[in-house]
């Protein structure tokens, strides 16, 4: 199976949106976490990671927003993975 996507330094997993699997007219059976896709069954499997993602969301520009007002701006993402050992380390040092 060949399939179209877009690669993104945000991204570490594939992600299959609802349209892709309406198109291919995919199964997926919550119960025994499997899916079928084209006739063949793939058994899904949990990703057991030490790492996790901190994310911290920058504005590009200084904006004041009216209280009670919505507005869209333009930022940008910072993504870094860090160990779990790192985490707890970093949380302790919050905590303290």
């Amino acid at each position: 199976m060949e399939i179209n996507g877009l690669v993104s330094e945000h991204a570490c997993d594939i992600m299959l949106g609802i349209d892709w699997l309406q198109y291919n007219e995919a199964v997926w059976n919550f119960a025994t976490g499997k899916i079928v896709l084209h006739g063949q069954t793939v058994k899904l499997l949990h990703k057991k990671s030490n790492v996790t993602w901190c994310g911290r969301v920058v504005l590009a520009d200084v904006v004041i927003v009216p209280a009670r007002l919505e507005t869209d701006l333009t930022t940008s993402l910072n993504c870094q993975c860090i160990d779990t050992k790192a985490k707890d380390r970093l949380l302790l040092g919050l905590l303290n």
